[in-house]
């Protein structure tokens, strides 16, 4: 009975979805890609939930802080490999394995050295950091431990990168879910008895573990692939690293480290770490926001970049752009207004003092949602290989963010960081449409379609911030709901509404014929 359910569901699949098609490839690999990534973001959710009402809103904005640091040291460690590792293995897993196996070399060795010398970096001055930069000396211990963290994660990025571009996502899914539930364990363990210092251990301790699990999945993946990888010849692919890695190295440095910048200035003010406190919880919650979209690219990357690589700029390729952007706007809409308009009860959850944080927590959703409405066009530029336009990008974002934080910080707090958030994000969706279009990489109608979005989505984040509450409470799941048929009815290009129409009336029909034979 279960294997001739699964055949039929299989058939109906693949009805829709001829075999290694775009839509097949994208689907399977959100699929998996979702439903790891889903049990694993609960669990961190939970676990997040429970530190900041053992810690308090100072000690969880310290957290943050660390986090922060991490995250800022991350992007010089990283040096851009993850990307570089799903274009690359993409593009080259079938039409030349050997030449795959030296970048995913390469890869190693790089991932290696600039992330163990980062490391280095941040343990020394470690001290002055804490003093000077985050006004915080007494964290020195907790920065230290973080270095373990920034090195595995350094190491970590380039091999996820790999197991993306061979699209293995279903084992990805399942490592996902063995990091979920044991780190989740760890982690209440530690802060429940060990406080601020147990906590960062216990991601320290969360990073290995799956670093090892995607260390030996890799090896088994390229096994299955027969890739071969290799550290010989590798001066062969330097090119690669100035061609790709080098441009995204730099859009991750227009972000990580202002976003860094913007958190010092706030915890350098008058109950900034209280501030932060506020502010983590919220990113948090970004992280919810973010993650389904965030895998949807993912999922697309890999099958993108083989059709550009193959065959360039085609009616495929802008298919697979359309496919991707709907799928982005059927989920960004009802869980953007979910999270806004539940924003109070929410924040309530973190504990005492969190409650007041309702105005941040929708600017940094809604400014967030507004900049994924056009997710499925930075998936393009990455494909298309335009990653210095992504650094120019990210510069637009992060300086908008850096000024309006550094000259409303002191009045406003963390809700400065809020409004930058917001704004820079409005205005990076607007400048990429125009540019891509001009461009003719991006087809007229889903340009307007995009702006028509993030216009809509400035809109409905000022009437969230405008309605009591209780209002929200009452009218999320309502509103949220109507909003997935309306953002295909919106959003959708002609050619998908035809086939969900055509669909939907087809399975009606049959419907219809049944009940008269009866």
């Amino acid at each position: 009975m279960i294997n001739a359910l699964r055949k039929t569901t299989y058939r109906k699949f693949t009805n829709i979805f001829p075999e290694r098609s775009m839509g097949s490839r994208f689907v399977k690999g959100a699929f998996w890609s979702l439903l790891g990534t889903l049990f694993a973001q609960g669990l961190s959710m939970l676990a997040g939930i429970i530190a900041a009402r053992v810690l308090g809103k100072v000690g969880y904005g310290e957290f943050g802080m660390i986090n922060s640091t991490v995250g800022m040291f991350g992007t010089f460690a990283g040096f851009g490999l993850g990307l570089t590792a799903t274009k690359y293995v993409a593009e080259l897993k079938i039409r030349d394995p050997e030449r795959t196996g030296r970048i995913l070399g390469l890869s190693n060795y790089v991932s290696i050295v600039f992330g163990g010398f980062v490391t280095l970096i941040l343990f020394v001055f470690a001290p002055q950091i804490a003093k000077n930069a985050i006004n915080a000396p007494f964290l020195v211990t907790e920065l230290r431990i973080s270095c373990g963290l920034l090195f595995i994660n350094a190491l970590n990025g380039a091999q996820i990168g790999a197991l993306s571009g061979l699209e293995a996502f279903k084992v990805i899914a399942k490592v996902n879910l063995i990091r979920g539930v044991i780190s989740f364990l760890i982690t209440i363990f530690a802060v429940w008895f060990y406080g601020l210092s147990g906590l960062v251990v216990s991601t320290v301790i969360a990073g290995a573990l799956g670093w090892w699990l995607n260390h030996i999945t890799l090896k088994r993946e390229c096994a299955y692939a027969g890739i071969v990888i290799s550290h010989n010849n590798l001066i062969d692919e330097l090119d690669v690293l100035w061609k790709y890695s080098l441009p995204a190295f730099l859009a991750g440095v227009m972000v990580g480290p202002i976003v860094w910048l913007t958190n010092a200035i706030l915890v350098n003010q008058a109950n900034g770490y209280a501030e932060m406190g506020l502010l983590n919880a919220a990113n948090q919650w970004k992280g919810v926001l973010t993650f389904l979209p965030v895998t949807l690219a993912s999922s697309a990357l890999p099958a993108m970049s083989s059709i550009f690589g193959d065959f360039g700029a085609s009616s495929e390729a802008n298919q697979s752009v359309e496919i991707a952007n709907t799928m982005n706007q059927v989920v960004i809409w009802p869980i953007s207004i979910l999270l806004m308009f539940l924003a109070s009860p929410i924040m309530t959850l973190y504990g005492e003092g969190f409650q007041n944080g309702r105005l941040l927590f929708i600017l940094i959703i809604g400014g967030t949602a507004i900049g994924y409405v056009g997710n499925s066009v930075g998936t393009l530029i990455t494909s298309r290989g335009f990653m210095w336009l992504g650094v120019v990008q990210n510069l637009t974002w992060g300086l908008v963010l850096l000024l309006i934080t550094y000259v409303w910080c002191s009045k406003y707090g963390a809700v400065a960081i809020g409004i930058g958030t917001a704004f820079g994000y409005f205005i990076l969706l607007n400048w990429s449409i125009i540019f891509m279009k001009l461009r003719e990489e991006l087809p007229k109608a889903l340009a307007r379609r995009i702006m028509l979005g993030g216009l809509l989505m400035s809109v409905l984040v000022i009437v969230s911030m405008s309605i009591p509450p209780w209002i929200g409470m009452v009218t999320a799941i309502p509103v949220a709901l109507v909003s997935i048929p309306l953002s295909i009815y919106l959003f959708a290009s002609q050619r998908i509404k035809s086939t969900i129409y055509q669909k939907y009336k087809n399975r009606n029909s049959k419907e219809i014929v049944i009940v008269n034979n009866n």
